[in-house]
């Protein structure tokens, strides 16, 4: 009989009786493992005829009910269609002797069809006088129909929720979106000193430094809550879902005008250089075209131009002095496809429905802004408060976002209105 050892016991022993001593044990535990196995499968099994043997009593009493259901529904089919066959045929509709004997013949081999099926009840057929007693949908032949306020429901075409629209910019585009994968995202900045000149052989050399700067911009939650009722959700649920469509259209407005926010603290404002000041009567074209143009010179290439929807209707309705329509001016640019050339540079022109009517963002913003949006819409729902006692339920939606423009390339964004822009290029 195998003994278990104790660890005082082990450490006595040498190599050779410890290796000996493993053998034994894993054969010991094999053959307690082997019969409980074989105990397991002997209870199982001994459940599982049990379980069987009243399943099949229970069966067998069943069928013997089924058939003495039957009994009895045959003999009232019986005693129902004599009855019914001393009707005579009144009327093209039928309600009479034909109709009764084919109910009958009908009934009787749906019955005797039936080999082991449960009966749970006796079922009595009254079969209709005239067609001016039968249950209808509707009122007819002053008979009141039993659906019939019901049907003119659902006789109505619902073609929709109308909602109206929720207008939002499309700064998601054009900005670089990141998946959100942390608390928060981090820009490091680098700003550097450098001088380089040509220097005579034995001089002291120019030095060139640099500075790496990190900032970071923490994950928030964009969040609402609502309630709802009991009654709502278990009746209405076509509301309770139409409503939370609607606010998912919020959100999808929310987040682009936090990214504005963001580009409006952090962006720069424009300022002119002498070789501007050149326009007596600048226009916003004028200006955006200046705006351009300093970008450039500080090394930049931006790519869009966002604007109030009010100020590109301006541009685009600009007439010459014969009244016609300034559509384009041989090619820099192009009203129709809304761009402007620069050199290799092409700006695209995106009115923005959140930018305010006189206000104007140009740069590469991919470069320039970094979000950090999260890839999901969180819902859930909770009982606040006395919610329980009053039939209702909370619900929150939230979405988590960070954002962020690198300190390094905050001057790639002019951020500022035409008025001050035409202002400060107009010749003095």
């Amino acid at each position: 009989m195998f003994t278990y050892k104790s660890e005082a016991q082990l450490e006595a022993m040498n190599a050779g009786e410890r290796d000996t001593y493993s053998a034994e044990k894993r054969a010991h535990e094999a053959e307690v493992s082997k019969k409980g196995i074989e105990e397991a499968v002997k209870i199982a099994r001994e459940g599982i005829e049990k379980s069987f043997d009243e399943k099949l009593k229970t069966a067998n009493e069943a069928i013997e009910a089924a058939k003495t259901a039957n009994t009895s529904l045959e003999e009232i089919v019986k005693i129902q269609g004599e009855e019914l066959a001393k009707r005579t045929v009144s009327g093209p509709e039928g309600n009479g002797l034909a109709v009764a004997e084919n109910l009958k013949t009908q009934l009787e081999v749906l019955h005797k069809a039936t080999n082991a099926g449960v009966v749970s009840e006796k079922v009595t057929i009254k079969v209709a006088d005239s067609a001016d007693t039968a249950i209808a949908v509707n009122t007819h032949n002053s008979i009141a129909g039993a659906i019939g306020a019901v049907g003119n429901y659902f006789a109505q075409l619902i073609p929709g929720f109308a909602r109206k629209p929720v207008p939002t910019s499309n700064i998601l585009d054009y900005v670089d979106v990141l998946p959100l994968d942390s608390d928060r995202i981090v820009s490091i900045s680098q700003t550097e000193t450098v001088i380089i000149l040509v220097t005579a052989e034995c001089l002291v050399k120019p030095k060139s430094t640099v500075v790496w700067a990190a900032i970071d911009a923490a994950a928030e939650a964009v969040a609402t809550t609502f309630k709802t009722t009991t009654k709502m959700r278990r009746f209405f649920p076509m509301f309770v879902k139409v409503w939370m469509d609607t606010l998912k259209d919020y959100f999808a407005k929310k987040i682009p005008q936090l990214i504005l926010a963001e580009i409006r603290l952090h962006g720069t404002a424009f300022t002119a250089v002498p070789a501007q000041l050149t326009l007596a009567a600048p226009n916003k074209w004028d200006a955006l075209i200046a705006i351009i143009a300093s970008q450039i010179k500080l090394g930049y290439s931006p790519n869009i131009a966002k604007m109030s929807v009010f100020a590109w209707e301006d541009m685009v309705t600009k007439k010459d002095t014969t009244g016609a329509y300034l559509l384009q001016n041989g090619g820099s640019i192009n009203l129709l496809n809304r761009t402007i050339s620069f050199g290799t540079v092409v700006v695209t022109i995106e009115p923005d429905v959140e930018l305010n009517d006189d206000e104007i963002i140009v740069g590469d913003l991919m470069m320039s802004v970094k979000v950090g949006l999260d890839t999901n819409l969180e819902y859930m729902e909770y009982f606040s408060g006395d919610d329980g006692d009053k039939n209702l339920k909370s619900h929150l939606l939230e979405k988590f976002i960070a954002i962020i423009m690198p300190a390094a390339t905050r001057t790639g964004v002019t951020v500022d209105t035409f008025t001050n822009v035409i202002t400060a290029i107009t010749k003095a």
